[in-house]
């Protein structure tokens, strides 16, 4: 799972991407937010949860540095036994 935000008129658009087995990516949720703040990511992985996401062996998120965006992935999945998380880099052109 790969979990950004990006700024659009002043607000973030908070979006959570799954890539299947062939590696195609695939929008899973997205939130509309003021900011990448903890609250709406969470509720963001609830319903992705809801909608039957399961997490297998190896489950990795990544994500850049937002510390709103780390800290609802460690809040949602840290009971998980395989969990991961990397964090990339957001290059700017």
């Amino acid at each position: 799972m790969m979990i950004d935000g990006i700024e659009l008129g002043g607000d973030m658009m908070i979006i959570a991407l799954g890539i299947t087995n062939h590696g195609e990516k695939v929008i899973l949720d997205f939130v509309h937010a003021a900011t990448e703040n903890h609250r709406p990511i969470k509720a963001m992985l609830m319903r992705i949860k809801e909608r039957g996401f399961k997490v297998g062996s190896g489950f990795l998120v990544v994500i850049d540095g937002s510390k709103g965006i780390h800290k609802a992935v460690w809040n949602h999945f840290q009971n998980k036994r395989s969990f991961n998380v990397a964090y990339g880099t957001n290059s700017k052109t």
